[in-house]
């Protein structure tokens, strides 16, 4: 009798680590595709249309692919260690926050978009 109830609770853990990896991969492809909306959704404002567009949406995804595969090279846990795959991740993030130029930051800009104040001499 009690090998039954031994099972039972075994299923119940098995059943709840499933489940919550799970809905951490389903919380982790959702804030994939809301990433990838802002960054296409921040080039548009930033290059709306042209060659400019153009190049934004390549070197994007350029930048995209190589995070990609590097993320792939140290994936499997024989490779690194999760511990060091979540601080690897963490020092990229960082990393990126800081080399991004956010809007209307620079001079001549103003909300994300290009504003020409005469003083660029190009007329």
């Amino acid at each position: 009798m009690d090998g039954g109830r031994e099972e039972t609770v075994t299923g119940r853990a098995t059943f709840w680590n499933v489940a919550s990896g799970g809905l951490a991969m389903l919380l982790w492809g959702f804030s994939d595709s809301v990433v990838q909306a802002l960054c296409y959704w921040m080039m548009k404002v930033w290059f709306p249309e042209g060659k400019e567009a153009s190049r934004a949406v390549g070197f994007y995804k350029l930048i995209s692919s190589a995070g990609w595969c590097a993320g792939f090279a140290v994936a499997p846990p024989s490779r690194m260690r999760p511990v060091w795959q979540l601080a690897l991740s963490a020092v990229c993030y960082m990393a990126g926050c800081f080399f991004v130029e956010p809007p209307g930051s620079g001079p001549g800009e103003e909300g994300g978009r290009y504003v020409d104040n005469g003083s660029s001499g190009g007329q």
